[in-house]
């Protein structure tokens, strides 16, 4: 598959494979090789991890995973690169004519309440500088009787959700542009005024805010109301007119009655 992207950078090293166990564990084992900017996608993704170790895989020539290198980046902008990333998603999706796009907090993007993508962002810090590397796998001609005959009630694709198909080159290279883009903002190198830029945007889009979520940690279930995102992407609930925060490595949120109930 070859793809020209319209970019500075990003996509300029680009790497398809037809098959591979994970994108994001590809561009881990190789980060010295791989230039800053660097892009690997498959379409058929065998062992690919979502967060907390959930599993993601892709289904071939219908869905994709692809990992985006970003090097030599502030420490301090680690916690804001999944809301980076989920608003690149978006932003894409808006350019396609798909503009009823939502964020699940963290890291899962809706379509008329179906999770159609999930991100995982890790990076590998060295000093005051990170590499990062984001993972995106996304569902793109994937048929309904697909998600049913493999019980994943919640998901959906592009295709199911809108009634069109997509051309994955098409959706790729936006994506990889949009991420571009959008992290450019970053060299500014002012912490607050990318944080705001960005959280603020992520609020708009973000179906959890305002809601009754149930907050599951390893051992207990807390019920309470999601009422914003803090500057460094945490939840922040409400409970007993107490407030707290929640991260996503540390829990998962669910609707009071089922998985998204949100919308």
């Amino acid at each position: 598959m070859k793809i020209k992207f319209d970019t500075e950078i990003f996509g300029k090293q680009f790497i398809y494979f037809d098959s591979i166990s994970s994108t994001n564990d590809y561009v881990k084992n190789n980060i010295d090789k791989l230039n800053h900017g660097a892009v690997i996608l498959t379409t058929n993704q065998t062992n690919g991890r979502g967060s907390k170790n959930h599993r993601w895989s892709s289904v071939e020539n219908e869905s994709v995973a692809l990992s985006v290198l970003i090097k030599n980046i502030p420490v301090q902008f680690l916690k804001i690169s999944p809301i980076i990333t989920a608003i690149s998603i978006i932003d894409m999706l808006d350019v396609v004519g798909i503009e009823n796009s939502k964020i699940k907090w963290f890291n899962d993007i809706l379509i008329k309440n179906k999770k159609v993508a999930g991100l995982l962002c890790e990076s590998v810090i060295q000093g005051e500088c990170a590499d990062i590397v984001l993972g995106i796998g996304m569902n793109i001609n994937s048929s309904e009787l697909m998600f049913q005959q493999l019980g994943l009630n919640n998901a959906g694709s592009l295709l199911t959700q809108t009634g069109k198909k997509y051309s994955i080159v098409l959706i790729v290279k936006l994506l990889v542009e949009s991420i571009e883009n959008n992290f450019k903002k970053l060299s500014t190198n002012n912490i607050t005024i990318v944080e705001s830029f960005f959280i603020d945007r992520y609020i708009s889009k973000c179906v959890t805010i305002g809601k009754m979520v149930k907050i599951l940690k390893k051992d207990s279930v807390v019920i309470a109301k999601a009422i914003g995102i803090s500057s460094e992407g945490a939840l922040i609930c409400e409970k007993d007119n107490v407030c707290f925060e929640v991260r996503g490595d540390e829990v998962s949120i669910r609707g009071i009655e089922n998985y998204i109930d949100l919308c």
